[in-house]
């Protein structure tokens, strides 16, 4: 009995050693010991970057920022937009493929709407920030933050108008005089709703629209002088104003010659001009000359309007007028090769009889500022722009090389890799356990 059952057992034994054998080989090949792992759907991911200029800006220049958007993961995006409020960016990209990318430059004006309100009034630079937003279907919202420096010397958006009132030096009784009254636009905007006023020569007018730098002039009379008007002189003045551009006046004498004799020696009248040097704080220093000679140098203050201003007071003869002209200096640390003194309207002015006139000068920036000195860097650190790009173009990076396949295991769907593996595990557990079960009994 014992004798007949050796064989069996040791050819159980052999056939169970090789079927746990071949299960334990199949379920190693077919990933039985781990853990089946599914395949991740691709996905596309979002990208964002902006670039600016490191700074400081100037008021009344261009800021311009690049902005770039790119597909970092392994899926195309669709309807990609890129939004900047600030800059005027409103983009959108209909796809955008794997590994590509696109790049957007926005751009504004700096000017008075860009300084904060609550600017100190000694302040000389302010920043001014963005953000800039993208999308897209697949993803969430992205954005990025920028700031730039600007420095508020030059007011580039200031309103102001300038009156004259011109006429002879003297006129007879009987005579009709003549007078004109020149309404000039001296700001850095146009002006609407332009008002005239003389109320001695019963002028009334306004102007619908005076563009900068224009100018218009009225005739008016008064008269016949009678002897009601001695002794003299005529005075005669006039404003002018408008919506945004503050009042100002004028004003002339005319000396008077009573009976058709000659006019009486009146005292010397009074002449002002006034210099406003706009983008500038106050303490700079002016200079005046009359006929070719140098006066006294005078240093700006605030006037009514906080601009920086300062005023020369002469006492030319009556019936004779003096040539005025201004200049100012640059503020203490100012680079002379980066910043420039102009008079936008002339830096000369002719006065008399009572006149008072005001000069307008500009500090603003050179057209070209100077280059750098060669192995000296262009301007302070920061970020490196981005290589500009025509909106709306797009470059396609090429796509990363995927692993080699081969057989159609690989090939085969992930959800019938499991069931089969568990199988041919359940298949070797059985074939071990009677192995073992026939080892116990033999």
């Amino acid at each position: 009995m014992q004798s007949s059952a050796t064989p069996f057992t040791a050819s159980f034994r052999r056939y169970a050693a090789r079927l746990a054998l071949a299960t334990v080989l199949l379920c190693a090949a077919c990933g039985a010991f781990g853990a089946p792992v599914a395949a991740q759907a691709p996905a596309g991911r979002l990208g964002l970057s902006v670039a600016c200029p490191a700074g400081p800006l100037q008021m009344g220049s261009s800021l311009a920022c690049t902005v770039s958007v790119a597909n970092t993961g392994d899926a195309p995006l669709t309807n990609v937009t890129v939004r900047d409020a600030t800059l005027g960016l409103s983009e959108q990209i209909g796809s955008l493929a794997p590994g590509a990318s696109a790049q957007f430059t926005g751009s504004r004006w700096i000017g008075d709407a860009d300084v904060p309100t609550d600017l100190a009034p000694d302040a000389t630079s302010f920043a001014i920030s963005g953000s800039v937003e993208a999308d897209s279907d697949q993803t969430e919202p992205q954005s990025a933050s920028w700031s730039v420096e600007v420095e508020y010397w030059f007011n580039a958006s200031r309103a102001a108008v300038g009156v004259q009132v011109s006429g002879p030096a003297a006129a007879a009784i009987g005579q009709v005089v003549t007078f004109r009254v020149t309404v000039s636009n001296v700001g850095d905007v146009p002006l609407a709703n332009v008002r005239v006023e003389a109320e001695r020569l019963g002028l009334s007018e306004t102007i619908g629209t005076l563009e900068r730098g224009a100018s218009r002039e009225f005739g008016a009379d008064y008269g016949p002088l009678t002897s009601d008007d001695l002794p003299g002189p005529l005075a005669v003045g006039a404003a002018a104003w408008s919506d945004r551009a503050p009042r100002v006046e004028s004003r002339c004498e005319t000396a008077i010659e009573p009976d058709g004799g000659p006019a009486p020696i009146v005292s010397d009248g009074r002449a002002d001009v006034s210099v406003v040097v706009r983008g500038i704080g106050a303490g700079s220093g002016v200079r005046a000359w009359v006929g070719g000679t140098l006066q006294e140098v005078l240093h700006t203050a605030p006037n009514a309007r906080g601009e920086a201003q300062a005023t020369w007071t002469f006492y030319p003869p009556t019936g004779e007028a003096w040539t005025i002209t201004v200049a100012a200096d640059l503020p203490a640390g100012a680079d002379p090769g980066r910043w420039d003194v102009r008079a936008p309207e002339g830096d000369t002015v002719t006065v008399s009889c009572g006149d008072r006139r005001t000069v307008y000068l500009d500090v603003v920036p050179r057209p070209e500022a100077p280059a750098p000195e060669a192995g000296m860097p262009a301007g302070p650190a920061g970020p490196a722009p981005l290589l500009p790009m025509p909106a709306g173009d797009v470059a396609t990076l090429p796509p990363a090389p995927l692993l080699p396949q081969t057989g159609a295991w690989d090939a085969a769907p992930p959800a019938l890799r499991a069931p089969l593996a568990a199988v041919l595990g359940a298949v070797g557990a059985l074939a071990c356990a009677a192995w073992s079960v026939r080892r116990c009994i033999r």
